[in-house]
């Protein structure tokens, strides 16, 4: 194993010795992570609520926030929301899917 970088545990795990996701991880990880990122954007995390769906070849999400927390996970001219989906969509693409995300107000 090589030195490890400074501020790295010696026994964190790389990229390459990370154990492959399965479909049935990817359905309960990417909205996990939407819940975890949501929660920390909003005044109610209490609140968040994630539905979620799995078809052939996509995620479908539904992200419930507070009324008055929608424009946080939108963010200014939807930057939040666009970044949001980025990184749904990395989480996402070892498996192939697709994420469509809707924001929904409680």
């Amino acid at each position: 194993m090589a030195v490890p970088s400074e501020g790295i545990p010696e026994s964190a795990m790389t990229a390459a010795e990370a154990p492959q996701a399965s479909t049935d991880d990817v359905e309960t990880q990417v909205p996990a992570l939407l819940a975890y990122i949501a929660g920390a954007l909003v005044d109610h995390p209490d609140e968040v609520a994630v539905e979620h769906e799995l078809s052939d070849d996509a995620i479908v999400l539904r992200l419930h926030v507070r009324q008055t927390d929608i424009g946080k996970v939108i963010g200014k001219q939807g930057r939040t929301a666009r970044a949001i989906r980025n990184l749904l969509q990395a989480a996402a693409n070892e498996r192939n899917l697709n994420v469509q995300l809707h924001f929904v107000d409680a």
